[in-house]
């Protein structure tokens, strides 16, 4: 290593000091930043479990679905049933739960 270091010193010109507070500079830098991206981690983890717990212990809370689909497309009952769909699994998965249903068929902007 010490051959490597004199090479590194000859061909940037600089003295043993400066590599050798450079290389710290680096390490603690780098010390840092690991430092950080580790807790950033930690809290990340933590907010999961946090919001696992609440989902679990919370009762839930109720909501009014809705779909609006305008009614000069051919597929008006398709295109509400997907939504209506969507909105359910979204509702399952983030602790609500349809209290009400509502369709809207609207005339568009023509009629």
């Amino acid at each position: 290593m010490t051959e490597q270091v004199q090479e590194v010193m000859r061909q940037e010109g600089r003295t043993m000091s400066e590599l050798i507070r450079e290389a710290l500079r680096n390490y603690i830098e780098e010390r840092e930043w690991l430092r950080t991206i580790r807790y950033e981690r930690l809290k990340a983890r933590e907010e999961e479990q946090g919001e696992h717990k609440m989902k679990e212990h919370k009762d839930p809370i109720p909501v009014v679905l809705y779909a609006r689909v305008s009614r000069d497309r051919q597929d008006v009952d398709l295109l509400a049933t997907a939504q209506v769909r969507a909105l359910r699994d979204y509702v399952g998965r983030n602790g609500y739960v349809a209290a009400r249903e509502y369709v809207d068929g609207t005339g568009g902007p023509n009629k």
